[in-house]
């Protein structure tokens, strides 16, 4: 009966994961909702069947000591109502999703029908904001997504993302067309004209020339073959463009002065609690009583780094950053050690996405303020430390007050231990 069941609600945690990455990019409310539902429905297994599944210790004790962190710092919040609504959205849907898409893709079919869904939303993403480039004249694009810089953090993502699907595919009739894809997700990428969604896009193709340099032991043709496509892109790319990327040094420009400033609020604000932090939406809530005299308004840092030490302090900052190396470097390593596939792919794009998010996060804060980036690069992130890690069916509460365990089983991964 009780595996009956944990099948049943397994499905369903899977059903609304599909939904979720269907609608992500195209409606925040009903995002919202599919979270909350994943969510429920995690718990109302757990209450049913009394089982959790636990990821291995590599990657569980960083994930509770980040949802550790985010309860204490809420707990020793300035403002409470602020910090609570805050944990909950963005921090605790970002963990629900990251641990969900861990545990419940966890076979070829499911990691096939989770890439087809981003590839899709991704492709409509980028072709709406070519029609609105080459159509409507807009100078930014913003596709579906309010402002053109969280539009270039996710279109980046998804270029990794169709980019990883591309290398990984031995079928040439899919390669033209994931080769299509990839030109739409660059094209649009670029039409956003965000500074740091190109730069983190170009630090993930940098990435994949030096990983396929380790590969194919021929470094010097690869570090030939990337200053060309650069040079390349460079004259293909709009004056404006260039214009802008030109600016970046210029510290008079508005927007990176007004950025600098963002930066040292950020700094006073650690200063003032540099252990627990302000608690989550510290920022936003206590930027007024920080603001320096010639800062503008804003609710965010424009730099992930800095506002999550000012508002989890060095104790979730530490948590965050070990979660996220113990993902990435297992992730590479299945990337580097594998052979082209499902995984190999999701490996790939987990790897390719957290370098476009951390050198984006440099500059802007879009994987705090905006879900279709955050909840995809958690799901990416998700899949792949289910698929490098040994994920365990643990009963606490079990009739017989003894935790029992059962391995579960990985698709095509062997996972040794498991008895």
């Amino acid at each position: 009966m009780l595996m009956k069941m944990d099948r049943i609600f397994d499905k369903i945690a899977y059903g609304l994961l599909l939904a979720l990455y269907a609608v992500l990019p195209f409606s925040k409310a009903g995002a919202n909702i599919l979270s909350g539902l994943i969510l429920i429905s995690l718990l109302v297994k757990f209450c049913s069947t009394r089982e959790l599944k636990v990821l291995s210790a590599p990657v569980m004790i960083p994930f509770l000591s980040l949802l550790g962190a985010g309860i204490i710092s809420v707990v020793f919040s300035v403002d409470t109502g602020e910090a609570i609504k805050s944990f909950v959205s963005p921090m605790l849907k970002y963990l629900v999703v990251f641990y969900a898409t861990a545990t419940t893709i966890d076979s070829e079919s499911r990691r096939c029908w989770l890439l087809r869904l981003m590839i899709v939303s991704g492709f409509i993403i980028s072709g709406i904001g070519i029609y609105e480039y080459l159509w409507l004249s807009k100078g930014r694009i913003t596709a579906l997504l309010y402002n053109p810089n969280p539009a270039g953090g996710f279109l980046a993502m998804f270029t990794v993302l169709a980019i990883s699907m591309l290398l990984g595919m031995n079928n040439w009739p899919h390669r033209l067309i994931l080769g299509v894809v990839v030109f739409a997700g660059t094209m649009a990428t670029l039409f956003t004209f965000s500074r740091g969604a190109l730069l983190g896009l170009i630090a993930a193709i940098g990435v994949v020339f030096i990983a396929s340099g380790k590969l194919w032991q021929n470094r010097k043709a690869v570090l030939v073959s990337f200053v060309v496509v650069c040079v390349v892109c460079a004259f293909l790319v709009p004056d404006k463009l260039l214009g802008r990327f030109a600016q970046i040094p210029d510290l008079q420009n508005g927007s990176n002065r007004q950025r600098i400033y963002l930066w040292r609020t950020a700094w006073h604000m650690f200063e003032d609690s540099p252990v627990v932090g302000l608690g989550p939406g510290g920022f936003k809530a206590l930027y007024e009583d920080y603001r320096l005299p010639k800062a503008g308004r804003f609710a965010g840092a424009h730099n992930i780094y800095l506002q999550i030490l000012a508002e989890l302090g060095l104790l979730g900052f530490t948590a965050w950053m070990w979660l996220c190396a113990s993902v990435v470097v297992r992730a590479a390593k299945y990337w580097l050690g594998k052979n082209k596939g499902t995984a190999w792919v999701l490996a790939m794009a987990a790897v390719l996405g957290s370098v476009t998010v951390a050198v984006h996060g440099a500059v802007d804060w879009v994987f705090l303020n905006t879900q279709a980036v955050g909840l995809t690069i958690c799901g990416l992130s998700g899949a792949a430390a289910g698929l490098t890690t040994k994920v365990t069916t643990v009963r606490p509460l079990s009739r017989m007050g003894l935790p029992q365990n059962r391995c579960e089983d990985k698709g095509n991964e062997v996972i040794t231990g498991c008895q």
